[in-house]
C-alpha cells in the first residue's frame, strides 16, 4: 500500500515448518540405566570405584576397555559394555524447525533532479523473526528433543539503502547556474548507501551451578560481556541432570551494525569523453565484531570475548577510469 510522500509499504508473514530432519547430535544408547544413575548421585563410589576387568585378555589391547586390569565400574554397568565407543543412534528423523516472521519493507520512490532534497531513493527493511528447533537432546534420559533456539537466530534485521543525487550544479535545485570549474566541481554527485543492523547470536548456555543469580551487566565489556566472577559459579555435581538451556535468548553475542557509503560523480571532458570518479568506504563506522565468548568456567577466558575481529576494519577505496 502506498501511504505518504510516495512511500510504498509491504508488510508480510513469512513462516516455515521443517520436520523429519536428523538430530544434531547423536543419540546414546549405552547410557547408565537412570536407577543407576540415580544411585550413584547419592553414593558417587558405587559408579567411580575401580574393580577387576573381566575383559582383560579378551577384548584387543588398543581398546580402552582392553588395555588394563582393572576398569571404573560404570562401565560396566551400561547395557553394552563390550562396544568400546558406545552405541547411539545419529540418523533417526527426530528432528523438527520452526520460523516464524514478520517483515516489512518501506520504498520511498524518486523525488525528481530539481527536488530541493535532490534526487532521492529510500529502501528500508525490517523483518522480526523467531528461529526454534527440536533437534538434540538436553540429557540422554529426556523422553524428547529440547526445544530451543537454533544457535544462528537473530531477531532483530534492519536495512537501509539508496540512492541520493546531490542537489547541487546544473540540473539540480541548488547552483543550477554555476558553470565552469566551479559547476564541474559541485555538479553530477551522488551518494550509494547500505546501513545494515543484526542482533547478535544467542550465547552458549553455562553448564554450572550459578550461585551469584543474574549474568546480565550494566556496565558489559569485551573483558566482561557476563558476570564471569569466578567465585560465582562452581561445577554441576556428579551424576545430576542438566537443567541450564544450551543457548540463552537474552544473552546474545554482539550486534552487527554496519555502514557502506560510496561517493560518485561523471566529469563530461569532451563529447566523447568521460572520466568516472569514485569513492568507498566499507564499514564506515569502523565497528568491531568479536565472535561469542567462551562459557566454560574452567577456561581462562571465561565470560571474556576472542580478541580476532571477526569483520574487517574500515576499509576506503578510490577509483577512476576514463569512458568513451
Amino acid at each position: 500500500r502506498e501511504i505518504w510522500y510516495q512511500i510504498a509499504l509491504d508488510a508480510s508473514y513469512v513462516g516455515s515448518y521443517t520436520s523429519h530432519e536428523t538430530l544434531t547430535s547423536t543419540y546414546n544408547l549405552d547410557a547408565l540405566p537412570f536407577p543407576l544413575y540415580q544411585q550413584c548421585y547419592s553414593v558417587n563410589s558405587l559408579c567411580d570405584r575401580t574393580v577387576n576387568n573381566p575383559f582383560y585378555g579378551v577384548v584387543p589391547a588398543t581398546t580402552s576397555l582392553g588395555s588394563g586390569k582393572t576398569v571404573a565400574a560404570k562401565s560396566l554397568m551400561v547395557p553394552y559394555p563390550l562396544f568400546n565407543s558406545g552405541v547411539s543412534i545419529a540418523s533417526n528423523p527426530w528432528a523438527h524447525y520452526r520460523y516464524d516472521s514478520l517483515q516489512l519493507k518501506a520504498i520511498k520512490r524518486f523525488t525528481g533532479d530539481r527536488n530541493k532534497g535532490g534526487a532521492l531513493t529510500v529502501v528500508f527493511g525490517y523483518a522480526f523473526s523467531k528461529n526454534f528447533q527440536d533437534a538434540n537432546f538436553l540429557n540422554v534420559y529426556d523422553a524428547k528433543p529440547v526445544h530451543e533456539l537454533v544457535p544462528y537466530d537473530k531477531p532483530q534485521n534492519v536495512t537501509l539503502s539508496g540512492v541520493w543525487d546531490l542537489p547541487f550544479g546544473k540540473g539540480r535545485h541548488f547552483m543550477n547556474g554555476a558553470k565552469g570549474v566551479l559547476g564541474a566541481a559541485i555538479g553530477g554527485w551522488s551518494m550509494h548507501y547500505v546501513y545494515t543492523y543484526r542482533s547478535g547470536n544467542p550465547i552458549s548456555g553455562i553448564d554450572a551451578v550459578n550461585y551469584c543469580g543474574t549474568l546480565l551487566l550494566d556496565d558489559q565489556t569485551k573483558q566482561h560481556w557476563f558476570n564471569n566472577d569466578p567465585s560465582c559459579y562452581k561445577n554441576r555435581p556428579n551424576y545430576t541432570l542438566r537443567n541450564v538451556p544450551d543457548r540463552y535468548g537474552w544473552l546474545r553475542q554482539m550486534d552487527n551494525t554496519n555502514v557502506n557509503l560510496a561517493m560518485a560523480k561523471t566529469f563530461r571532458v569532451t563529447e566523447r569523453w568521460k572520466f568516472s570518479f569514485r569513492a568507498e568506504a566499507f564499514n564506515l563506522m569502523n565497528h568491531p565484531l568479536y565472535g561469542a565468548p567462551s562459557t566454560s568456567i574452567t577456561s581462562a577466558t571465561f565470560g571474556q570475548l576472542p580478541s580476532d575481529q571477526q569483520n574487517f576494519p574500515r576499509i576506503v577505496q578510490i577509483s577512476a577510469r576514463i569512458l568513451f
